[in-house]
């Protein structure tokens, strides 16, 4: 009786573990042994992703580039506008992207990171900040079990295995299932920041001024310059001026009944333009003696022309420093006479020309000649003849003073 119990009781436990195991078990295709399939995901292989070029958006949609292409910000250097002016020899926009590194992906360049990596930016910006790090949470990395290989973990992980079943009788031991090795996925390494290098300020490059000759120092060059802007022509430099002409000469007469060497003054007083043309009102003297015929003999007969006018003056200069200059004149004069025996009247007609050399920028030595042509009858041999044409040619000396 007990052995037929004992016969029951192992026959339900063998159908028990029939029953429940068959679920678990697949077919491999083989034909042999059946084994267990644990149904666990496989793990991502590294990837690499090309750097996109954020280069001149702005802070906000660079951060949306790189998380778009699946990096991460490293950090953000914020420099001032007038340093990248500096270092660059262009003006960016305040909240633009100027430089990243690494360098951006290109057709003749690429550029590839691992998934996740770090990219660092540089932006234009009102203040120069420092390296500013965004704030990230730390992921904690479990830490390795001491003994373990790479890839495997002690203790199963995933759904807890079925007990093998036990062996049936007359079959000469139990089945064994054949489980797949336990795939653990690797702990996320994260990545160093990249260093980026330091940015050197070149110093600026100082450019020689246009006006510096370069065989010349810089002292000789100031006093140069010191010269040209102290002594010359003001109206040459845009200046314009009053100016007093004191004149003295002699005074040589030519024509007929021509007279003796004698005094020769005057004095101009005028305005000199930007365009070094000016605009005078002059006087002159001009003494001379005559031979005349009277009913005793002959007579010196001495007197003095008297000259008021207006002319026309232009002086330009002959070197590049500005001291050495030509001057001429054209005008128009009233002439009357005094103390002869025959006094006149008229209309004469004037013309100068000469050179000038500038002592400042206020005083300058003229040297040249005056012409005057009158037509009158003072001065003649015979005080029954007409009027003829008399000439006075006056070499004279005048200095310039600018008022």
């Amino acid at each position: 009786m007990r052995t037929r119990i004992a016969l029951f009781v192992c026959l339900g436990a063998l159908l028990a573990v029939a029953v429940d195991p068959i679920p678990l078990l697949a077919d491999d295709g083989s034909g042999s042994t059946p084994r267990r399939v644990v149904p666990l995901g496989a793990p991502p292989a590294p990837r690499m992703v090309p750097v996109p070029d954020v280069r001149g958006l702005d802070e906000a949609a660079a951060r949306r580039a790189l998380s778009e292409a699946g990096l991460r910000l490293g950090g953000v250097e914020r420099v001032t506008s007038d340093r990248l002016q500096a270092e660059l020899g262009t003006t960016y926009a305040v909240g633009t992207v100027v430089q990243q590194a690494p360098r951006p992906s290109s057709g003749e360049q690429p550029s590839w990171l691992a998934r996740g990596a770090q990219v660092w930016l540089r932006v234009a910006s009102t203040r120069d900040e420092g390296l500013v790090r965004p704030r990230t949470p730390t992921v904690p990395v479990a830490p390795r079990t001491t003994g373990a290989p790479l890839g495997t973990m002690p203790r199963y992980a995933g759904r807890s295995p079925v007990p093998p079943p036990p062996a049936l009788p007359g079959t000469g031991g139990p089945t064994v299932t054949t489980q797949p090795p336990i795939v653990v996925q690797p702990p996320t390494v994260v990545q160093p920041p990249i260093a980026q290098p330091p940015v050197v300020q070149q110093p600026p490059v100082v450019e020689q001024p246009p006006f510096a000759e370069p065989d010349r120092t810089a002292p000789e060059q100031f006093v140069a310059m010191d010269i040209r802007r102290r002594v010359g022509l003001p109206c040459e430099r845009g200046g314009e001026r009053f100016h007093l002409r004191p004149v003295g000469g002699a005074a040589f007469w030519l024509g007929d009944d021509e007279g003796d060497v004698d005094i020769y003054a005057g004095i101009d007083v005028g305005y000199t333009f930007a365009s070094c043309f000016g605009v005078d009102v002059f006087y002159r003297y001009s003494a001379g003696t005559f031979d005349t015929q009277v009913v005793a003999g002959l007579l010196e007969d001495s007197g003095v022309f008297h000259h008021v006018g207006v002319k026309g003056t232009y002086m330009a200069s002959l070197d590049n420093s500005g001291q050495l200059f030509f001057w001429a004149g054209l005008g128009v004069a009233y002439f009357w006479t005094s103390d002869l025996t025959i006094d006149d009247d008229g209309v004469s007609a004037f013309a100068e020309l000469g050179l000038g050399y500038a002592l400042s920028d206020a005083i300058r030595v003229r040297v040249g000649l005056n012409l005057h042509a009158m037509d009158t009858e003072s001065g003649r041999f015979l005080t029954t003849d007409d009027a003829r044409v008399l000439w006075t040619l006056a070499p004279s000396i005048g200095l310039e003073l600018d008022l």
